[in-house]
């Protein structure tokens, strides 16, 4: 598994996904979490146990996987009914399309052994005092193993 094609594959599907709801929708990078408006940023997220491998040991290897986090950003202007509503259907279409997209090749083209989906997790932020609704998705991808003496 080389992380970088696995990184630069998510932020593909996030990309797409993000143009569906939006052809405004364009601002989908690789980088930590520093949002300007409505934003995608795909970060590296740590090490995690492997998807479907339980504990990951065996008598002589120990599996880890990889972390990979998608967050979106939405920028709250107001609360109004209507317009938090709106919000809200953008913020789930994002996700419906954006685990469409990666359900269907969760091998991420030959470029990951198995790819891993966690649920998304939404919440508000306030970043460099702007308040954001944000939606979170954490993808464990393939494993590394490591030889145990």
């Amino acid at each position: 598994m080389d992380l970088d094609d696995v990184i630069d594959a998510i932020a593909a599907g996030a990309t797409s996904s993000a143009a569906s709801i939006s052809a405004a929708f364009k601002d989908v990078a690789v980088g930590y979490p520093n949002p300007r408006g409505r934003c995608v940023r795909i970060f590296y997220g740590g090490e995690a146990p492997p998807a479907y491998f339980g504990e990951g040991m065996t008598l002589s290897t120990r599996m880890i996987g990889q972390r990979i986090i998608a967050r979106g950003f939405w920028p709250v202007a107001e609360y109004a009914a209507k317009r938090s509503r709106a919000l809200m259907l953008e913020m789930w279409q994002f996700v419906h399309n954006f685990r469409t997209a990666m359900l269907a090749d969760t091998r991420l083209s030959a470029k990951a052994v198995d790819l891993d989906m966690h649920l998304a997790e939404v919440d508000q932020d306030v970043v460099a005092g702007v308040l954001y609704a944000t939606v979170d998705i954490e993808f464990i991808v393939d494993f590394n193993e490591y030889t145990v003496a």
